[in-house]
């Protein structure tokens, strides 16, 4: 079975293909599971973060910028001491943490790390 699939693999995705394409993919997703078919939906980033299964499990979390703004990213399901994390911050923005790290672990001092800046080797913000 399997090399006559391979063989007519385009032929089946060509099928496949016009049969999704003017489908609602959740009616699809629901349809193929109830038929005990695992599928699911292609979600783009405003689908995921609006899903209601999602939310439901509180997938994605609050982080906070540190304009003080908050924006949602996915979480983590990971607990210690049997306690969710409770704060989540943004990621760091482009070259944010630079200085400390030159100094801290490459011991560079003030005046090398402008050195750097001014050389255009490092960037003290977003591009």
């Amino acid at each position: 079975m399997g090399r006559l699939r391979r063989r007519y693999h385009h032929q089946i995705d060509a099928l496949i293909s016009a049969w999704t394409r003017e489908q609602d993919k959740f009616e699809i997703m629901g349809r193929l599971q109830r038929s005990d078919i695992p599928a699911g939906a292609l979600l783009n980033a405003k689908e995921l973060v609006e899903n209601p299964h999602l939310r439901s499990r509180g997938f994605f979390v609050a982080a906070e910028s540190p304009d003080g703004s908050s924006y949602p990213m996915p979480g983590t399901p990971i607990m210690v001491n049997g306690q969710k994390r409770t704060r989540w911050r943004a990621a760091p923005s482009h070259g944010e943490h630079n200085a400390a790290l030159l100094k801290e672990i490459l011991g560079l001092n003030g005046e090398e790390i402008e050195w750097l800046l001014a050389a255009g080797a490092l960037t003290g913000g977003a591009p």
